[in-house]
């Protein structure tokens, strides 16, 4: 688990982790949990429907991963960018 305010290299290092853990057993399927409190991560949800960005997406090492879930907990559905989430990244 990571938070979502983290540094954008130290979830990149996660995923490589988690990259390397996949190659080493190419059976199981390895995830990442984002964290955020108060603030839309950009980088696994988009902005305007609150909701996952589709689509395979690359590490700057070219490690690929996608955003398979996205949660949202919030006083309405109208305040996106101060829910709270959590989203579920597969690396592939």
């Amino acid at each position: 688990m990571k938070r979502g305010k983290a540094a954008t290299k130290l979830i990149e290092d996660d995923i490589k982790k988690l990259a390397r853990v996949k190659e080493a057993n190419p059976a199981i399927r390895c995830f990442l949990i984002i964290g955020s409190e108060g603030k839309l991560p950009s980088r696994f949800v988009d902005s305007k429907t609150g909701k996952a960005i589709r689509g395979v997406q690359e590490t700057s090492d070219g490690v690929r991963y996608k955003v398979t879930r996205v949660c949202k907990a919030a006083a309405s559905f109208e305040k996106k960018e101060s829910a709270m989430y959590v989203c579920l990244v597969e690396v592939i």
